[in-house]
């Protein structure tokens, strides 16, 4: 039972309340406020709840770090195929380049012959 606050009772019956009613009423003001007051085992179980959802959040944060991985993993095999493939058009596209290029002179070196023949 909380404390009295014998001049909050004084101050009722100054302004015209009968003892037992300023008793009555601190009372009950005081039981009021009390009960908004956490006690220990509140505590301990918000304490229980706090660890319970670390531990919980913790598993999670795990399950998504093992997931990024994955996915990375993922990701660098695609790369890989991917830079395999780039590297295996440019090397066709090379090719055509060289094959483009020895025409190109074998035609200017027949052109450069027929010239010199028609000089003659």
């Amino acid at each position: 039972m909380p404390k009295l606050d014998f001049e909050a009772v004084e101050e009722l019956q100054a302004v015209g309340f009968s003892s037992e009613q300023g008793k009555a009423l601190v009372r009950i003001i005081a039981n009021m406020q009390t009960a908004q007051l956490a006690t220990k085992a509140d505590l301990a179980g918000l304490r229980t709840e706090l660890v319970e959802t670390r531990e919980v959040l913790r598993g999670e944060i795990v399950a998504v770090r093992t997931e990024m991985r994955s996915e990375l993993g993922e990701l660098r095999s695609e790369m890989a195929a991917l830079e395999l493939r780039l590297t295996e058009k440019m090397s066709a596209m090379f090719t055509k380049v060289i094959i483009w290029l020895v025409g190109a002179v074998i035609a200017s070196v027949s052109l450069m012959a027929a010239i010199g023949q028609l000089k003659k």
